[in-house]
C-alpha cells in the first residue's frame, strides 16, 4: 500500500465528444478535466498513498490545439508529474514524426509535462528512484494492424513505421540494462501493444499499453 501508484489515461479522441456538448470545445474540455480531476481526488482518498504521477498514453485529439488545450486546462487542476507519449492520431496533422515530436515537446514543457520519445526519465518515489521510457512504438511486428491500415502523419510509410518501432526497440533495451545495472524500477510506456512493438520480447517489468497492461 506503500508502492507507487501512477494513473494512466488514454485514447480520449476529444473530437468524437463535441456532438455531446453541442460543438462547444471549451465546455467538452471543462466537463472532461472536472470528471477526471475528481475520479483522481477518489482515488487518493481510497489510499494510503496517493498517486505520484499521470500518464496520457496517446490519442488525446487529432488537432494539436485541441491537445495543448486540454493539457493547459488538466495542468491548472493537477500538479503531480505529468508523463505523455504520442498515439497515431496525435500525429495526422504533421509531415513527418519528429515535426510532431518537436512540437509538442516545445509546447508540453512550457507546462512542465515531460513527453517521452524512445527516452526515459530518472524519477524520485518515497526515497527510491525509479525510471519511466516510454515512446509511441509503433507496429512493426503486426502484420494487420500497421501502417498500411492504420492513420499516422502525412505519407507515413510501412517502411518509416517499421524504422521508428527499430529505434524504440533500441531505446528500450538500452534503458531497461541502465535500470537493471542501477537496480532501480523500471516502466515502460507504449502507445501500441507490446506485441506490435516489441513482438512480446520484454521482460517482466511493468508495461503499460494502449493495447494492453502486464506488471510485474
Amino acid at each position: 500500500e506503500d508502492g507507487l501508484r501512477i494513473a494512466y489515461i488514454s485514447d480520449m479522441h476529444l473530437p468524437h465528444h463535441l456532438a455531446y456538448y453541442d460543438d462547444n470545445e471549451e465546455k467538452m474540455i471543462e466537463d472532461i478535466v472536472e470528471k477526471l480531476f475528481c475520479s483522481l481526488e477518489n482515488l487518493n482518498e481510497r489510499k494510503f498513498n496517493k498517486i505520484y504521477a499521470v500518464i496520457f498514453g496517446g490519442d488525446i485529439s487529432e488537432t494539436p490545439e485541441t491537445t495543448i488545450k486540454f493539457l493547459k486546462r488538466f495542468r491548472m487542476e493537477v500538479e503531480i508529474p505529468i508523463f505523455f507519449i504520442l498515439g497515431n492520431h496525435d500525429y495526422i496533422e504533421f509531415p513527418n514524426v519528429y515535426s510532431c515530436v518537436n512540437f509538442y515537446k516545445d509546447r508540453l514543457q512550457e507546462m512542465q509535462i515531460t513527453l517521452l520519445h524512445n527516452e526515459y526519465v530518472v524519477c524520485n518515489h518515497l526515497e527510491e528512484q525509479f525510471i519511466i521510457f516510454g515512446g509511441t512504438g509503433f507496429a512493426k511486428y503486426d502484420e494487420v494492424w500497421n501502417a498500411n491500415r492504420v492513420v499516422c502523419c502525412k505519407n507515413f510509410t510501412r517502411e518509416d513505421e517499421i524504422k521508428e518501432t527499430t529505434l524504440f526497440e533500441t531505446a528500450y533495451k538500452s534503458a531497461l540494462d541502465n535500470a537493471k545495472e542501477q537496480k532501480k524500477c523500471f516502466l515502460c510506456l507504449s502507445h501500441y501493444p507490446v506485441s506490435a512493438c516489441l513482438n512480446n520480447a520484454f521482460e517482466r517489468e511493468a508495461i503499460l499499453s494502449d493495447g494492453e497492461l502486464k506488471s510485474a
